[in-house]
């Protein structure tokens, strides 16, 4: 256990790779942003710009929300999973097809992870806020939670590092799968045709985000699409039912950063205060959303 309670360890962990980490993501999100902005302003659109605040003041809480947890989870969760493992799986040149089954284990457990985010309380109390935009535009990729350890999101993926493979590749792998997922985050791009079926593109990510009958609870891929096809959640979108956005209900104030990042935890508080049938409270907590 010398490695856990090293304050190197941590220092490493937390602040050189969490820095290193965000500062690259932020650059990614102004780039997006901008590339997004231009592209508006060619088709004399007018940008969204409160819809962005709202996200920017999101992701903001999310990243100092992480920074405070990212050695919990990496060093006690994932390092601790990673010291029991079943085998000692290696990504690299010459093993190029564990990379492979990486990406295929990892796109997995997105979906039954995200799948899971729409299926359980409290997961949702999470997850609903990146459900808050009322426009898509990449921004609304960086709505994320304020309380990540909660969220579980984390979770989904430790039965991978037990296979074997290491916690960077594993959550390197996923980040790699988040910053794909920045582009799908648009209302500017149609439908692509064969790719549509295949992959997470932006028109199957509006289906996903559309609060619009049909397609609720759709489309949960992070990359690809196969997940969806096998276990029947796919859905086109249609030409003739536009998706419309943000969550059901809607929320009273949807600009205020606060009842975005709190307003679902505070129902599922006042719903265990307001029983006293622990049968109620479970299902408060792991029933459906």
């Amino acid at each position: 256990m010398e490695w856990f309670l090293s304050t190197e360890h941590w220092y490493k962990l937390i602040f050189q790779e969490g820095y290193a980490a965000g500062r690259a993501a932020f650059a990614l999100i102004i780039f997006a942003m901008l590339i997004e902005v231009i592209a508006y302003r060619t088709q004399k659109k007018a940008y969204p710009w409160e819809e962005a605040r709202v996200s920017l003041a999101l992701m903001l809480g999310h990243l100092l929300a992480g920074a405070a947890v990212h050695g919990i989870i990496f060093g006690f969760f994932a390092y601790t999973v990673y010291h029991y493992r079943l085998f000692t799986l290696t990504v690299d040149m010459n093993h190029w097809y564990m990379g492979v089954l990486l990406f295929v284990l990892c796109d997995f457990a997105y979906y039954v992870m995200h799948r899971a985010s729409h299926s359980v309380n409290l997961l949702w109390a999470s997850h609903a806020v990146h459900h808050s935009a009322q426009r898509m535009i990449v921004l609304a990729s960086i709505r994320l939670t304020w309380f990540p350890v909660i969220s579980g999101v984390f979770l989904f993926y430790l039965p991978i590092v037990w296979l074997g493979f290491t916690p960077e590749w594993v959550y390197g792998m996923v980040s790699a799968s988040l910053a794909y997922q920045f582009a799908v985050h648009t209302e500017l791009v149609p439908r692509l045709g064969w790719l549509d079926y295949v992959f997470d593109t932006p028109s199957n990510h509006r289906v996903h985000h559309g609060t619009n009958d049909i397609y609720i609870n759709k489309n949960y891929g992070g990359i690809l699409m196969i997940w969806d096809h096998i276990f029947g959640t796919y859905q086109v979108e249609l030409a003739d039912n536009k998706p419309q956005f943000g969550l059901t209900p809607a929320l009273p104030r949807p600009s205020n950063v606060f009842d975005i990042a709190l307003g679902q935890f505070r129902n599922i508080a006042k719903g265990l205060v307001n029983t006293s049938n622990w049968k109620s409270r479970i299902n408060i907590l792991f029933g459906p959303p």
